[in-house]
């Protein structure tokens, strides 16, 4: 018995000394396996080559194109030999001046707009919708290509100016990612030339003379150079006027021809005062005709006065289908005319746009009738300015950008934060609302020395009851009047930069929040902070006496670096 407890008690061991070989053999097997993952996966070289063929392959009756460094997502047309591009692909990635009103395709020159016809040198209709020569393109765009092969692609590029390179130290791969990982595009040699895009720290991401861009060691590259680009093509210049000093706009709310008799009274009250706006034209029509409250006498006190009159022209106070008269090609020819010759009857300055509440079907139409209107304003040597609303994702398609490039003062409206028939009441223009308008038309390449800040000269009386929330229009000194009157509370909000009363009559809410000489000198201080070209004042007559000394010395601190105020 003891014996077999013996050999039994033997083997146990022999089999616990078994499944620890197994097991450390299966460990070292897995170690093993997970360092030669790793040595694939981080030290060994990816092989691979792209297929080119593939990679910039097109159906038939097409050709691959790359715009700059990329490969574009849209295809060009083969036509009898003949390269084309899509219009759409062309706006939105090359030029977006060319535009398509349905008969033909307009491009606005700085003192023209070119018509187009369509033939094999401009463009052709493919399945209804333009495509675009690369000889057009060449002639209005500027651009340059050239046509590589194995496979066959159009190579397109209009950067100009200094461009960075390198030359391959050693024989390299291009590579579609930053890692050795990343599958080879091209083989480059050495002495090979690219242009660097990007640098990493290991990395540079480059483009090869084949139009090729992709990833390469930077170890592999010698010093970085420069060369220099130039179009061959000479593009006109957009050029901008400016009224060479800080900008002080007020806008004059003229109704009828009667109210123009009412400017002396107003002006007077006033102090730095360079521009005045009347809301001399609105659009009456959907073929563009003008309702107009224009006067030549108006001008000449204006002139008199120093002053510049840039006559507004708006869409709000008649009612009309925007979108028809927009989109109508003809409609906006007629608009601009009878802007540019009101200005020869009437002697004004410049011309301010408003149209206010369109929606996104006027997207591109927009646009195209502020560049026809540019090019009209800087022949006949007037201002063009242009009112926005702050930025937000509802008014993107006013595309403030392509403003700032074509109009001579693009203006931010700094207020109607909260507007009637809103959800909820509170201030018309809080300083938080004023800076975040201003950051945010910066930020969509509005250049500080063309914008202008819109700062109210007014304030809304909200009544809230049952029945629901309603609010009216004030002046500053009547809106402080009711306030004083029902003996409310007036105290100064920090946050905002108001001061905000409120008060109960009746049964009914009344809340203000007000506009005075504390919370225009709070705006004004942001605008100075950002340099801007000035101010804008909606609406002559509304103001206190009191805001003018603070203007006056906004105005006499930022003309230093755009000039002097005008005599008065």
């Amino acid at each position: 018995m003891d014996g077999n407890r013996k050999s039994q008690r033997q083997r146990a061991q022999q089999q616990r000394r078994l499944n620890f070989i197994l097991a450390m053999l299966l460990a070292a097997v897995c170690l093993l396996g997970g360092i030669g993952f790793l040595i694939d996966r981080y030290l060994i070289p990816s092989r691979t080559h792209v297929d080119l063929a593939e990679y910039y392959g097109a159906g038939e009756g097409r050709i691959s194109l790359v715009l700059q460094e990329t490969r574009a997502e849209e295809d060009g047309y083969v036509l009898d030999g003949k390269v084309y591009l899509p219009l759409s692909l062309v706006q939105d990635r090359l030029d977006d001046r060319y535009y398509w009103d349905g008969t033909e395709i307009l491009y606005a020159l700085p003192e023209e707009v070119r018509h187009i016809l369509p033939s094999a040198d401009t463009y052709l209709l493919q399945d209804g919708a333009p495509v675009l020569s690369l000889e057009l393109l060449q002639q209005y765009t500027g651009i340059e290509w050239t046509k590589q092969e194995s496979p066959d692609r159009i190579w397109i590029w209009n950067r100009w100016g200094e461009i960075p390179y390198s030359v391959c130290r050693k024989d390299t791969e291009l590579r579609t990612e930053a890692s050795i990982k990343g599958d080879i595009f091209q083989d480059l040699k050495e002495g090979e030339a690219v242009a660097l895009l990007e640098d990493g720290e290991e990395w540079a991401r480059v483009q090869t003379e084949a139009g090729i861009s992709g990833y390469v060691r930077k170890k592999a590259l010698g010093d970085a150079a420069v060369m220099l680009a130039e179009n061959p093509v000479q593009i006109p210049e957009y050029t901008s006027r400016s009224l060479g000093k800080p900008v002080c706009l007020v806008w004059h709310q003229v109704t009828n021809k009667e109210s123009n008799g009412k400017f002396q009274e107003l002006i007077g009250r006033t102090s730095g005062v360079n521009v005045v706006s009347p809301t001399w034209f609105t659009i009456q029509d959907t073929a563009g005709n003008l309702l107009s409250f224009a006067d030549k006498s108006y001008v000449d006190q204006a002139h008199a006065l120093g002053m510049q009159v840039w006559a507004l022209v708006g869409n709000l106070q008649v009612d009309i289908d925007d979108y028809a008269w927009i989109s109508n090609s003809a409609a906006r020819a007629n608009t601009v005319n009878q802007l540019i010759n009101a200005a020869a009857e009437y002697g004004f300055d410049g011309v301010n746009v408003d149209l206010e509440a369109l929606d996104k079907s006027c997207e591109g139409h927009y646009i195209q009738f502020i560049r026809e209107l540019s090019s009209a304003c800087r022949k006949a040597g007037l201002i063009l300015s242009v009112d926005n609303y702050a930025p937000t994702s509802g008014t993107a398609f006013y595309n403030r950008k392509a403003q700032a490039e074509t109009v001579d003062y693009v203006i931010v409206m700094g207020y109607d934060e909260h507007w009637n028939g809103g959800p909820e009441a509170g201030s018309t223009a809080s300083l938080p609302f004023v800076k975040k308008g201003i950051a945010d038309t910066l930020a969509q390449s509005v250049p500080a020395e063309k914008l202008i800040n819109g700062i109210p000269f007014y304030t809304r009386l909200w009544a809230e009851e049952a029945a629901g929330l309603t609010s009216t229009a004030k002046g500053m000194d009547e809106a402080r009047q009711l306030l004083e009157t029902h003996g409310a509370d007036i105290t100064w909000d920090d946050k905002l930069n108001q001061y905000y009363g409120e008060y109960w009559e009746n049964g009914i809410h009344y809340q203000i929040w007000l506009e005075d000489a504390k919370s225009v000198q709070a705006k004004l201080n942001a605008m100075k902070e950002q340099n801007l070209a000035g101010v804008a004042c909606w609406k002559l007559g509304l103001e206190s006496t009191e805001v003018w000394p603070v203007i006056r010395q906004y105005l006499e601190e930022t003309a230093g670096s755009q000039g002097t105020l005008s005599g008065e």
